[in-house]
């Protein structure tokens, strides 16, 4: 992880999530940052950074892009730019699972990430950001 960033990042998974990787019979876990499309319907929409976490993906990149770690058991890989976020604050990530969705979220992550360069977001500040997509990851 020191190749990443100067700082360390702490990450965890909470019982509740153990539980249901063993119940799926998962051995891996990829957490990924993709940003979409704002809601207006012109093309003047900030993009928001939303957080994928899925159970035994499909790998779509190299090997040597994710960033792994090994936590209790389960192979949890990190998207470079999520580590790299996580790595720059010292965060201490969490990841748990939603009831009855079979879903997982990540807390603790600060949000200072950047835009993608896309020349319609250059004004985009990490406040906004932050506003848009507050609610989505706690």
């Amino acid at each position: 992880m020191q190749d990443i960033a100067k700082g360390a990042f702490v990450l965890s998974l909470t019982p509740r999530a153990l539980r249901l990787l063993r119940r799926m019979r998962a051995t891996s876990l990829f957490v990924t940052l993709r940003w979409v499309q704002g809601p207006c319907t012109d093309d003047w929409c900030q993009p928001i950074p939303k957080l994928e976490i899925r159970p035994d993906a499909v790998k779509t990149r190299a090997e040597g892009e994710w960033v792994r770690r090994n936590v209790e058991g389960i192979d949890v890989r990190l998207s470079p730019r999520v580590a790299e976020a996580a790595a720059r604050h010292g965060d201490r990530l969490r990841i748990d699972a939603i009831p009855f969705v079979r879903r997982f979220r990540l807390k603790g992550l600060t949000y200072a990430l950047r835009p993608p360069k896309l020349s319609i977001v250059d004004n985009v500040t990490s406040s906004a950001l932050h506003r848009a997509i507050g609610a989505q990851v706690r």
